[in-house]
């Protein structure tokens, strides 16, 4: 006090502390600056500097719209479409290797696989996205397989579970795209689903480009939503290499036989209510196929990665193997004046049997009706004709009530009990 009292100027206290006092209030604020900096971008950080001590995030962030990791999950008019391609046949490359289908990349001279067109190994060959609705895409190639952007935690749960279970041909799933605001959870479950380093996030002017609809609503699970799951607000899409198509005598009767088939809607109820009843096998006709996409998944909630298809380039070729397999083939049409009844089972046949299904418009064609065995319909007192996809449940429900559980008399793990209107409790298989 003294020293400010005889030197106003300051000059004294100066040339005693070595800089002013108000220097010194300047360097703790900046040095307060960087230090809040620091904290505010310590995800970015933090693997940068001492990896080893703290360790790579779960889910890497991309800030660039134009990353070419992001290339299957952009819109048509905004991707690279050489990059697009190249990822596209990567991912179903890996599928149908995986498959045993097309030679890997330790045995490039294996003969086990038909040999890859000169369009597709030239690299002109140009995936076309058949639908793209609520973020689910279906791409129309010609590589063996389809390949698609799917959506949802309860179909990536699902499409996990089935990778775990293995198979002969599991979903290759390849990347996954959430929020960056995501919880850790969310996070975690996207890094272990697929390979190291293929978990990324965005967030920002990002979120709009990629989870956001052109009326700019946020895209959710929709079957979740509806359920009231913890998952409605969390939205995520993950790239996907699923089905392959499995040889007609590889699938395990009874089969659901679709002469085109068309809605996305009406396949995943489908393959849902057909998974409940014991029955995973399906031989789609080209247009059928083409319905396999996210739609699809999210309304059969996952249950799509556990069944297996056959694609059938005629389906009235694939009835005739089917009849000369020994499987009884049931076509269902309204016109039937035959009600559907449980199969008819002889010695050891129990599951010797297909449905056949048509289009929502024209139903099953001509040719395919006359290879079936027998026609049969659900009975109506009134209305309009029911959905393609109920209509199949009941007959799927009344033909399968002869199945045989297990061959020893026991029950599987995965069973449950149903009970309805218009019939007994009773145990189904599941598997």
């Amino acid at each position: 006090m003294d020293d400010a009292l005889s030197d106003p100027s300051g000059i004294g206290w100066r040339y005693r502390h070595g800089r002013p006092r108000s220097r010194n209030w300047a360097t703790l604020a900046m040095f307060a600056t960087v230090y809040m900096l620091a904290l505010a971008t310590r995800a970015q950080l933090r693997p940068l500097v001492l990896p080893e001590l703290c360790g790579a995030f779960p889910v890497q962030v991309i800030r660039d719209a134009s990353d070419a990791r992001l290339a299957l999950y952009r819109w048509k008019t905004r991707r690279s479409p050489e990059e697009y391609t190249r990822q596209v046949q990567g991912l179903a490359d890996r599928a149908l290797q995986k498959a045993g289908l097309r030679p890997g990349p330790s045995d490039p001279t294996s003969t086990s696989a038909a040999p890859r067109s000169t369009e597709v190994s030239s690299g002109r060959l140009r995936p076309r996205m058949l639908r793209r609705r609520s973020g689910s895409a279906c791409f129309e190639t010609e590589l063996g397989c389809a390949v698609g952007i799917h959506h949802g935690w309860e179909c990536l749960r699902q499409a996990r579970a089935a990778v775990a279970a293995g198979g002969s041909s599991p979903p290759v799933l390849d990347s996954v795209l959430l929020p960056q605001s995501a919880p850790k959870e969310f996070q975690e479950l996207a890094a272990a689903s697929v390979p190291p380093g293929r978990a990324f996030s965005v967030g920002g002017k990002l979120m709009r480009e990629f989870f956001y609809n052109s009326a700019g609503l946020l895209e959710v699970n929709s079957a979740e939503s509806e359920a009231g799951s913890e998952d409605d607000e969390v939205p995520c899409r993950f790239a996907v290499a699923y089905p392959v198509p499995r040889p007609l005598a590889a699938l395990r009767p009874p089969v659901v036989v679709l002469d085109g088939l068309g809605s996305a809607m009406n396949f995943g109820q489908l393959i849902h209510s057909a998974r409940r009843l014991g029955v995973t096998s399906f031989v789609a006709s080209k247009a059928a196929w083409s319905a396999l996409n996210g739609r699809a998944a999210v309304v059969s909630h996952g249950w799509l990665y556990h069944a297996e298809f056959h694609l059938a380039e005629s389906v009235p070729v694939a009835l005739e193997q089917l009849r000369d397999m020994g499987v009884r083939l049931y076509a269902a049409e309204e016109f039937f004046p035959v009600p559907v009844s449980p199969h008819r089972p002889g010695h050891g046949d129990s599951r010797n049997w297909a449905l056949v299904l048509g289009a929502e418009d024209r139903g099953v064609s001509s040719e395919a009706l006359a290879l079936c065995d027998e026609g049969i319909s659900v009975p109506q007192k009134r209305g309009a004709s029911l959905n393609v996809a109920t209509a199949a449940t009941l007959c799927l429900h009344e033909l399968s009530r002869h199945m045989q559980q297990e061959t020893d008399g026991t029950l599987s793990q995965a069973t449950f009990i149903e009970t309805n209107s218009f019939t007994q409790p009773r145990v189904l298989s599941i598997l």
